[in-house]
């Protein structure tokens, strides 16, 4: 479990958590960028010599670390993992999807897993609000969350290693900050003990 500071709060009075991933993890991230770059050159390189075999390995080169000039920057942009206000909670747990919105009505519960090793956030999606939630998402994130929706109805389940903070205390955090939503939605807080 992490212990490192409290959520941060910016200026407009917004919850936002930025991914402990991609906090940590940005210099490394960088050098697989400018590495990916140096071996897709060295590609180039062995294609435009030409000799046989050489030329098959610049080919394979290009293509696997050119698909690392892809990822590696949409790696770097992930931008903010949660976000809560008053009105809405944007959640993006993946950096090639798009971040989703729900509005407090839309949500049936938010749910702290306990776990032996880690922790995790879950938010429910209310039942009633599927089918409209569904229709606002893009293609791909519909297709992704349909099948998880309609068994489980659970929008979200965020790790504790992708946050930089205590879940137990962003937890707390949520029922203090956002009591008046909950309460006027009838939002479940929950703690659950997931089992060995």
């Amino acid at each position: 479990m992490h212990t490192s500071p409290s959520p941060h709060l910016e200026p407009t009075h917004d919850l936002i958590i930025y991914s402990q991933f991609v906090q940590a993890e940005r210099k490394k991230i960088l050098l697989c960028l400018v590495t990916s770059l140096f071996f897709v050159v060295g590609g180039f390189w062995m294609i435009m010599a030409g000799r046989g075999e050489n030329v098959l390995n610049g080919w394979v080169m290009v293509l696997f670390f050119g698909l690392g000039l892809l990822v590696f920057p949409i790696q770097l942009t992930w931008g903010p993992l949660l976000v809560l206000n008053e009105q809405t909670i944007r959640i993006r747990s993946n950096p090639f999807l798009k971040s989703i919105t729900l509005s407090w009505q839309e949500i049936a519960a938010i749910t702290l897993f306990k776990g032996t090793h880690s922790d995790a956030l879950g938010i429910t999606l209310s039942p009633a609000h599927l089918e409209a939630f569904l229709q606002r998402q893009p293609p791909l994130t519909r297709s992704i969350l349909k099948r998880r929706l309609n068994r489980f109805h659970l929008v979200a389940l965020l790790p504790a290693r992708l946050f930089p903070c205590s879940l137990r205390a962003l937890f707390v955090s949520i029922q203090e900050r956002y009591q008046a939503p909950i309460q006027q939605h009838h939002i479940a807080l929950e703690t659950y003990i997931v089992p060995l």
